[in-house]
C-alpha cells in the first residue's frame, strides 16, 4: 500500500513539473503558444504594432474622405436575412442607411438591391429609407 501511495505522489509531482515546464518554455518562446498558454504560436512584435495602427489610420482616412470617389458608379445593397451592406459596409439601421447613402449619393450613381433570403421587415425599411430620399432602386 504504501508503495502505491509513494508512485501516486512522484506521478503527481512528475506531472506538476511537465506543466511547469511547459508553461517556463512557453514563456521563452519554445514550445506550444504565444508565451501566455496554449495558442495559434504567433508573436506580436513593436514593427507588427506600427503596421497596423497605419493601416488603421489608412482606413480611418477612407473613411471619413470622400466616400463617393472610392465607391463604382452602381452600388449594390444587399439584404441578407436581417443584415445590410452597402458594398462591404453593413449597415446596422434606417438612420445611418440614410447617413451613408446621402453622404455618397451623387446625381449619376445609380443603386443595385440584392435581396439574398431576407427578412421582410428588413427590405421595407431600406426600400423606405430609398422612397424618403426619392433614389430610384435596380432590384436584383
Amino acid at each position: 500500500m504504501k508503495k502505491i501511495a509513494k508512485f501516486f505522489k512522484v506521478l503527481i509531482v512528475l506531472i506538476i513539473l511537465a506543466v511547469l515546464l511547459l508553461f517556463l518554455l512557453n514563456k521563452f518562446g519554445f514550445g506550444f503558444g504565444n508565451g501566455l498558454g496554449f495558442g495559434n504560436g504567433e508573436r506580436i512584435q513593436n514593427s507588427d504594432a506600427s503596421e497596423t495602427q497605419t493601416v488603421t489610420e489608412e482606413n480611418e482616412e477612407r473613411s471619413t474622405g470622400d466616400l463617393s470617389a472610392s465607391l463604382p458608379q452602381l452600388v449594390t445593397v444587399t439584404i441578407r436575412e436581417d443584415k445590410v451592406y452597402v458594398e462591404d459596409k453593413e449597415i446596422s439601421d434606417a438612420e445611418e442607411l440614410k447617413e451613408y447613402i446621402e453622404s455618397i449619393n451623387t446625381d449619376d450613381r445609380e443603386y443595385r438591391l440584392v435581396d439574398e433570403n431576407s427578412i421582410r421587415a428588413t427590405y421595407e425599411w431600406v426600400n423606405a429609407v430609398f422612397d424618403e430620399l426619392k433614389i430610384s432602386v435596380k432590384a436584383d
